[in-house]
């Protein structure tokens, strides 16, 4: 609830701007992986290590992010998992990820064609936060 609210503050301060909610420094100095693990608060590993959950909670399964995000209601801090490829979670009102294509830390940019987003994905929770 903390980190919802100082995300709500954060955002209301700096309209437009993810300046106080990312990094924004680019995908090399904190990639997916890193960038969820310290949003769900777990060790930094993998995305391929964060696909088997760790000490997380599985909310479920889903052969597509289109079918996760009809079935799941996300909530502040969610993992989501894409086949052991990449990782994202729900942050402040929205998926965030750390990729390339936006140079980092932001808004996930769902591609259904992009081979990081095909596939299975699971959905976690860390319930020690």
């Amino acid at each position: 609830m903390i980190r919802l609210l100082t995300c709500l503050v954060a955002w209301c301060i700096v309209t437009g701007s993810y300046a106080l909610v990312s990094n924004r420094d680019g995908y090399w100095r904190e990639n997916c992986s890193e960038y969820a693990a310290r949003i769900v608060g777990i060790g930094a590993e993998s995305a391929g290590e964060m696909w088997n959950g760790r000490d997380l909670r599985l909310v479920g399964e889903f052969d597509s992010w289109e079918q996760a995000r009809r079935m799941v209601p996300m909530s502040e801090g969610m993992l989501i998992a894409f086949h052991g490829a990449h990782v994202a979670v729900f942050h402040c009102g929205q998926v965030m990820d750390s990729d390339p294509r936006h140079n980092g830390v932001g808004p996930m940019q769902y591609d259904a064609g992009d081979s990081w987003f095909k596939g299975r994905v699971r959905i976690y929770v860390n319930d020690a936060n």
